[in-house]
């Protein structure tokens, strides 16, 4: 299933450990927004990373998108270069 994440970390740490960690699962689309596609172990896997790596103070959401979500997906103004974009 493909998945949006979003993080607002402040812990300059926390943010680099938590992109790292994204980008080993998917596309870096924005400053702090990822797109990646999982399965459910490597949704509970990067889940449980995640919680490890974030204190109580910083906040991550997961948006999950439907066949249909992904389908109608747009972009506006400069797309995301094909290096960026390892989800297929």
């Amino acid at each position: 299933m493909r998945y949006i994440i979003i993080y607002d970390i402040s812990d300059d740490k926390s943010r680099k450990e938590t992109r790292k960690a994204l980008k080993s699962y998917g596309a870096w689309k924005q400053y702090s927004a990822f797109e990646v596609d999982l399965s459910k172990t490597q949704y509970t896997e990067l889940k449980h990373k995640l919680k490890e790596i974030i204190s109580s103070e910083e906040h991550i959401r997961i948006y999950p998108l439907t066949p249909t979500n992904v389908d109608n997906i747009e972009e506006i103004g400069k797309t995301t270069d094909d290096e960026q974009s390892t989800v297929v």
